[in-house]
């Protein structure tokens, strides 16, 4: 009598396929998603990340949106490889993440708030648009039926702070130069005091990023990471970090910054493209280099000091132009 064939892990029920995913890192995702259309659904259902949470089993995940003249992309990186200091090489190591139905705007500014991710503004048929979208990271869905802003902006910042967004720039429209969303009433509001607005950023300046890290606002300005000292009402520089504001390649590039298992990751990309070799392929493609930076903070004298330690920098990855 022959012996049964094995049963494979896409032919289990649904119940166990979750409770086993639940358990495992999600860098393993992208692979088992190609065994089959259920287990890629399962993977991006709403329950696994239930789940996961009842578990305590989450895990941080990178989001890297690309921006190019011919098309733009958003892309999840995983944690684990940067852990390692692996350099992922090219695009290949790349999740994609697929479109929404609607037209997608370009050079939108975004937020991220717990599993969703707020996109704002940005140009659609090259005029600025007021829309708001928003992506759920346990779904990778995207949801368009968010209030709109009062105004249409392009290369518009924006930043979480005080359980609302605040969003400034991107317009013409001096009176309405920053609004503010409540999450709780979802409703958009101009700020009555522009000027004030600018000090809750930047003095002086209001083109900035800024990350939250320990209940503490953090900006790259002026090629510099400052801090915001609220007793004092200023932005101060974190202090050693030399090594990094001397670099020429973040000079002149886009810099981003993000929260990263308790560290802070700062990214940016090269001004110039690179003409690159690439697998399976005749000819070199133009290619541009993203890198990274993980700082470890620390508070000094009381709080009245920050020092930054840079624990790695280095190429995170390539993409084609």
């Amino acid at each position: 009598m022959k012996n049964p064939p094995p049963t494979s892990f896409s032919s289990l029920p649904d119940d166990i396929l979750l409770n086993c995913l639940s358990r495992i890192s999600r860098s393993h995702y992208r692979s088992l998603s190609l065994l089959s259309k259920n287990i890629h659904s399962l993977i991006f259902s709403p329950h696994l990340y239930t789940l996961r949470s009842q578990r305590g089993n989450i895990e941080p995940c990178l989001y890297l949106y690309q921006s190019s003249p011919a098309y733009d992309s958003w892309y999840t990186l995983d944690q684990t490889q940067i852990n390692m200091r692996a350099w992922l090489g090219d695009e290949s190591s790349l999740s994609p993440i697929p479109p929404s139905s609607s037209t997608p705007p370009k050079s939108p500014t975004t937020v991220a708030l717990g599993f969703e991710i707020y996109q704002l503004g940005g140009t659609i048929n090259k005029r600025p648009s007021s829309a708001v979208r928003v992506f759920d990271c346990r779904t990778h869905t995207w949801r368009d039926n968010a209030p709109d802003m009062t105004v249409a902006r392009k290369f518009a910042k924006a930043a979480f702070i005080d359980g609302k967004i605040f969003v400034t720039g991107g317009t013409e429209d001096t009176m309405n130069w920053v609004e503010i969303f409540d999450l709780k009433t979802q409703t958009w509001t101009p700020l009555p005091s522009p000027n004030n607005a600018k000090l809750i950023f930047m003095d002086e300046s209001y083109t900035l990023e800024v990350a939250i890290q320990e209940d503490v606002k953090f900006s790259f300005d002026l090629h510099k990471l400052m801090w915001y000292y609220s007793e004092k009402i200023i932005w101060k520089r974190v202090m050693g970090l030399e090594e990094l504001y001397i670099n020429p390649l973040i000079r002149y590039s886009t810099v981003r910054l993000g929260n990263y298992c308790g560290t802070l990751i700062i990214l940016w990309d090269e001004p110039r493209s690179h003409e690159f070799p690439m697998p399976m392929r005749s000819r070199c493609v133009s290619c541009k280099r993203i890198w990274y930076a993980v700082i470890r903070l620390e508070k000094r004298l009381s709080g009245f000091e920050i020092l930054g330690k840079i624990e790695r920098s280095k190429v995170l990855c390539r993409v084609t132009l």
